[in-house]
Order: structure tokens, then C-alpha cells, then sequence
């Protein structure tokens, strides 16, 4: 539905969906958007940012909607201005105030849910940027870091304000007829009691969706043998490393009939600058069959995967009345786990007032899931980082399975017409361990 300037609308079933999981955990800051901290190569002026943050605030629509929340309902309406001060200023200690600005939560009342700091660090100085998930993802974080490096240059140069006017909210279009019942059939009798870990534990009656990280380079076997296995089956390595992530998390106990989440951009192609939380995660299931081989599953998930994104038009929260709860937990609904893959491996460097800067993503501390897994390639070195819920799995088990998926991936491409009940699983630490008995 559209907006104009100090309409107050409805929001859409899907911002509802973030506001019910911040009610679950209030004050805690679970929709804060991960932050990241340009760290500057020089000195930047206080005065000259703040205006470039304000240039960019009036120019999207997106960074001046704010959200009413009461008791039974949620709201949203584009303000005509709003002030974003720029914070910082009285911070002695940079990686303290950058972490305080990134975890603060945000409040639901009208007010802005744009963050920016700047930091004055011995040897550089850092830009922190904190935003709540109702307007902003991923992509809009790498939006907003161009239009601010520029913002400021233009600034500082002494140019004029662009003159072009506002850049309106995106509206997402409903749901397609063929969409919803591509998802109706694909969700169909899914059970969703199967999805636990056996090395996980029991999540509390209260959650705090409290997250940790860890995060592992790829060996350069792993690396090697999925390059020649894409040019085999004809798929994209995201299809290969899904593949092995279900199987993953079918050895510790997921399963056989798993859904794993994949982040798809909706944006069409007109709008890929356009700055909002235009992000849906799709459920993507399988049935493990012991006896199919890796080549075969990964053509299944390769079908699938291409499937999905051409009916990504569907919100979770839309799809969450297709699958039965199994007990009162809020995590079993779908799925438990989450596959992402960033394909440039991350935010690249940039510059901000002719000094260099590299882009550092600040972690906020949650995970809305048991388990997240981000492939993050690059030419030189590519990464896999487990984004995990901290009150569900422990560190020395997370590090595990990193280090059991990197072997899953050689010991699968390497013999692609094994069946996967056969594949060896087992890492480096397992074996030692086996040697000892």
C-alpha cells in the first residue's frame, strides 16, 4: 500500500512479523540491522558529515518513515523532515561508543530509526551506523554507505543539494496467484517438529535470542573441488554449498524432511537502489534420501533453488499458516536454520573525503535462528561465518560444524556419484579424537 507524506497507514503483515518477534524480546535490539563502522584513514569533519547525512535523509523516503506501535496494532507514516543528529561527539572510547550505538534498541514511537555516529579514534576515525530492520537490509546498508561517502564529498566540495526530489518507498506488489500456490504445495504436510540439532539444547520459555559468530575460511580443497563440480552439474556454487549444508545438518540430526531459509532480494529490476527492507526469506525444503547420490541431490536443489527465487514474491509471514505448529515454540514454525550467501564476500573498501576506508560489519549480538550460515567468497579467500543462537548451541559445537562442513563439501564433490548415506563427514578434530580410542 502507498504513502504519502503524514499518512499514518497500516503496516504490512511482514513489518508485523518483526514487530511480533521485538515483543517477544523488548529492549533487547533484535531488529537492529547488523552495523557496520567506516573506518576512516584520516580526519573527518563533524559539520560536512552531518550535512551529508541530512542530504541523504531528505532524499529518501524510506530513512524518514517511522513506526507507532501501541498494544494491538502497528503504524507507519513518511515525516516531511526528521532530524538525525549525528552521535559520537563526547566518546573517548571509539569501540565501546561504536558497539553502543549498534546495540541500542530502537523505540517504536515516532522517532527516527537511523543511527549515525562518528568517533575520533589515535590513528583513524570511525562512522557508525545503526538502523532498525523496518526500513533498511543488507542491501540498503551498501546503498547508503555510496550515497554518504559521495554526500560528503559533495559537501565538502561546495555542491548544491541534489535536485532531482525525493526518492519514494518502493511498494512491493502482493503476492502472485501462481506464487502462493507454488508455496501451498511445496509446504504441503510439512512437518516441522524434525528440525532440531542433536548437538543443540533446549531454547528457554523465555528467549533472548542472544547470538555469537564464528567464522571460518574455506580449506583450499573445498574450494577446489566445487569449482569442478560446478562445471560439471552446470550450477552456481550457492546451489553446491546449500546442498551441503542440508546434508550438514541432516548428519547431526535435522530431518529427513528439512526446510532451510534462504534471504532473497525482491527488488525488481528498476529499483536495486532502492533503500527499505525489501528482503523475504523463503523456505526451501528436501527430503533426504540416504540412497540418492550428491549428484542428484544437487540438480534437485539446484531445480528448487531456481524455483524459489522466481516465486520469492511470498512473505514468510504469509507462509506461516500453511505449515501446523508442532509444540508452542516460536522458533519450530518453518524452519530453524538459514542459508545466505553474499557473493562479493562482504562490503568493499571505499573512500570518504579522498582518505581510504574499509567497511567493518559490528556484530549486534542476536540470531532470530538456531543456526545461520554466510558464504562469503572472494578470488583470494573464501569464508563461511555461523551466525548461531547462543542460548541453543554452544561455541565448541558451532566450530564443529564448520570444520565438518568444509570436509562434507571435499568428501562429496570429490565423489559426486557416492550415496550420501555414505559420504564421511567426519573433520580434522573428529579424527583425532577416533585415534585416540
Amino acid at each position: 500500500m502507498p504513502t504519502t507524506e503524514g499518512t499514518r497507514i497500516p503496516a504490512t503483515r511482514k513489518e508485523e512479523g518483526l514487530w511480533l518477534l521485538e515483543r517477544l524480546v523488548p529492549g533487547e535490539g533484535v531488529n537492529n540491522v547488523p552495523g557496520v563502522a567506516l573506518r576512516v584513514a584520516g580526519r573527518l569533519d563533524r559539520a560536512v558529515l552531518q550535512e551529508a547525512v541530512a542530504r541523504i535523509v531528505r532524499r529518501y523516503d524510506a530513512l524518514r518513515t517511522v513506526f507507532h506501535a501501541d498494544d494491538t496494532r502497528l503504524t507507519k507514516e513518511v515525516l516531511p523532515t526528521i532530524a538525525v543528529r549525528l552521535e559520537g561527539e563526547d566518546s573517548t572510547d571509539v569501540d565501546a561508543g561504536l558497539r553502543e550505538l549498534i546495540t541500542r534498541p530502537f523505540a517504536l514511537d515516532g522517532t527516527p530509526l537511523l543511527r549515525v555516529g562518528l568517533y575520533h579514534g589515535p590513528e583513524h576515525d570511525s562512522v557508525g551506523v545503526a538502523v532498525h530492520h523496518l526500513i533498511f537490509d543488507g542491501t540498503s546498508m551498501s546503498i547508503f554507505l555510496e550515497e554518504l561517502a559521495a554526500a560528503y564529498d559533495a559537501v565538502l566540495a561546495g555542491d548544491l543539494p541534489d535536485a532531482s526530489g525525493p526518492v519514494p518507498l518502493w511498494p512491493e506488489s502482493e503476492p502472485k496467484p501462481a506464487s502462493l500456490a507454488f508455496w501451498r504445495e511445496h509446504l504441503r504436510d510439512f512437518d516441522a517438529s524434525g528440525l532440531e540439532l542433536w548437538c543443540g539444547g533446549q531454547e528457554s520459555a523465555q528467549p533472548t535470542l542472544r547470538g555469537e559468530q564464528l567464522v571460518r575460511a574455506f580449506s583450499p580443497e573445498a574450494k577446489d573441488v566445487v569449482t569442478a563440480l560446478q562445471k560439471d552439474l552446470k550450477a552456481p556454487d550457492v546451489v553446491l554449498l546449500l546442498a551441503a549444508y542440508y546434508l550438514l545438518l541432516h548428519a547431526h540430526g535435522a530431518g529427513p524432511d528439512l526446510a532451510v531459509g534462504f534471504p532473497v532480494n525482491v527488488r525488481s529490476q528498476q529499483a536495486q537502489r532502492a533503500i527499505g527492507y525489501h528482503v523475504n526469506i523463503v523456505p526451501l525444503r528436501v527430503r533426504i534420501d540416504p540412497a540418492e547420490t550428491f549428484r542428484a541431490f544437487s540438480r534437485r536443489v539446484r531445480d528448487l533453488f531456481f524455483e524459489a527465487i522466481a516465486h520469492a514474491d511470498v512473505p514468510m509471514d504469509v507462509l506461516l499458516p500453511e505449515v501446523e505448529r508442532a509444540d508452542s515454540s516460536w522458533r519450530t514454525t518453518m524452519f530453524r536454520h538459514v542459508f545466505n550467501y553474499l557473493p562479493f564476500g562482504g562490503r568493499a573498501a571505499t573512500s570518504i573525503g579522498g582518505a581510504p576506508a574499509e567497511v567493518a560489519e559490528i556484530d549486534p549480538g542476536h540470531s532470530k535462528f538456531d543456526l545461520e550460515f554466510v558464504i562469503l567468497p572472494s578470488a583470494d579467500e573464501s569464508r563461511v561465518k555461523a551466525v548461531y543462537g547462543a542460548e541453543v548451541l554452544g561455541g565448541d559445537d558451532v566450530a564443529l560444524l564448520l570444520e565438518r562442513y568444509d570436509a562434507l563439501l571435499v568428501a562429496a564433490a570429490s565423489a559426486p556419484d557416492r550415496p550420501l548415506g555414505e559420504l564421511d563427514a567426519w573433520g580434522a578434530t573428529d579424527r583425532r579424537v577416533l585415534d585416540t580410542v
